[in-house]
């Protein structure tokens, strides 16, 4: 699996890099919010367990390939922790119960129009996600089984605006993106993880 992951992104970048002339480059960095967090695995691990509003940032590198046609590459990394409870008999155990996703992405972005200012767009990509699942309960006599960490396949979808001034060498961005991971606890018998995501950064250009 992360030979293919790698050779997909040497093979996207090589295909952009000659095929079309560099018109742009870019970095920054971005932060947001992921809402509505479903997690088959984590449902069956705790029906109680809620990871509504996880914060993540990130940086990414913008390489412009056409006047409309932006190509994306960002590596985030999200994390939400969560007091949980565990029944030991007639005893109950109070715990810290995180889950963090690292993510290296590349997305197309099409720019819906060309005005220097206002340029809404939309776009689809694809990224790589390394989930980690961690517990940790003081006093625990006992394992305890959580889902096992996992590495996966994402695709996402945008759709955002990004505001630039032709007197100004940056821009700033507000995006919404729609992600589904190819989850699978086997364990839990559960598969796909989707969430969507609220994001703002600003981007240096040269």
């Amino acid at each position: 699996m992360r030979r293919t992951i790698a050779l997909t992104w040497i093979l996207t970048i090589l295909f952009f890099s000659t095929s079309y002339a560099i018109t742009g480059l870019g970095i920054g960095v971005r932060g947001g919010i992921i809402q509505n967090y479903n997690n088959p695995g984590l449902d069956a691990f705790s029906s109680s367990l809620s990871l509504d509003k996880m914060p993540f940032f990130g940086a990414h590198l913008k390489i412009g390939t056409l006047p409309l046609v932006d190509l994306e590459l960002s590596a985030e990394y999200a994390w939400k922790k969560k007091e949980v409870s565990v029944f030991m008999g007639i005893a109950s155990l109070k715990g810290d119960f995180t889950v963090s996703d690292f993510s290296l992405n590349a997305t197309a972005k099409y720019h819906l129009l060309s005005i220097p200012v206002f340029r809404p767009y939309v776009g689809a990509g694809a990224g790589f996600h390394h989930l980690i699942y961690r517990l940790d309960i003081e006093g625990m006599l006992e394992p305890i089984i959580v889902p096992e960490n996992e590495s996966r396949l994402g695709l996402h979808a945008v759709a955002g605006i990004a505001l630039k001034s032709a007197v100004l060498p940056f821009e700033v961005f507000a995006e919404l993106r729609y992600t589904h991971i190819k989850t699978r606890q086997e364990e839990w018998d559960t598969s796909s993880t989707h969430y969507s995501s609220i994001m703002g950064g600003i981007t240096m250009n040269f």
